[in-house]
């Protein structure tokens, strides 16, 4: 059984949000702060000793490091991979192909292993951090996806899911990442199979509008 530690690493989030939220010019020019983040988030995503609530935390870490730290989080880093089916010593050139990789751990999971039990919280934290990946860079992100088959099973989940992204800040992510997505798509990602799908885009732009009123308090007409 996974131990948590979900009180000490709530603490440490609030400091590092703060440190990232305020400080955001200082950590975008010491690339030891940056990768000293990613490294707790690769931690608490893959050791034994934590639990889904502590992984949620890091999730949220991340989302941070992702929407403060824009084009300035892709870093040169080696991250060893201490579970998977297949994974072994990578070298990445940024920050974001492991974040994505150990989001869809969970999201893909059909592994009856209960040091990684993944939650409805967990599993939509991961969901809403790919998204967020994508707002910050559709092209890599899409890549990413693409080279491991994972973009079809990561559209349907996330559509399957929309309503269940109840809070203001998830509406606004989903759709900054949708309007990224099309902004792509309207430039270097033109002629992209994704085109063929803009239709579903668009509807699922159109469902988080008409239920953001409800979200921000008030009544959808």
């Amino acid at each position: 059984m996974s131990l948590t530690l979900s009180p000490l690493l709530t603490e440490m989030y609030g400091f590092i949000d703060n440190c990232v939220n305020y400080g955001a010019d200082l950590v975008a020019t010491h690339t030891e702060y940056r990768k000293c983040f990613v490294d707790i988030f690769e931690t608490v995503m893959t050791s034994r000793e934590l639990g889904a609530e502590d992984r949620v935390i890091a999730c949220k870490l991340a989302e941070a490091l992702l929407l403060r730290l824009r084009g300035q989080i892709d870093e040169v880093g080696t991250f060893h991979c201490t579970r998977s089916r297949s994974w072994s010593d990578i070298l990445y050139l940024q920050a974001i192909p492991p974040i994505i990789e150990r989001c869809f751990f969970f999201v893909t999971s059909e592994e009856e292993d209960e040091d990684f039990t993944v939650t409805r919280g967990l599993l939509l934290h991961c969901v809403e951090l790919v998204i967020t990946a994508m707002s910050y860079n559709p092209a890599l992100t899409l890549a990413i996806l693409d080279r491991h088959d994972w973009t079809q099973t990561f559209f349907a989940i996330w559509f399957k899911n929309l309503a269940k992204f109840t809070r203001v800040h998830d509406k606004k992510i989903i759709l900054w990442a949708i309007c990224s997505l099309f902004e792509w798509l309207n430039g270097v990602g033109a002629g992209s199979p994704l085109s063929g799908n803009a239709n579903q885009l668009l509807l699922g732009a159109l469902e988080v509008f008409r239920d953001l009123p409800r979200a921000l308090g008030g009544k959808p007409e």
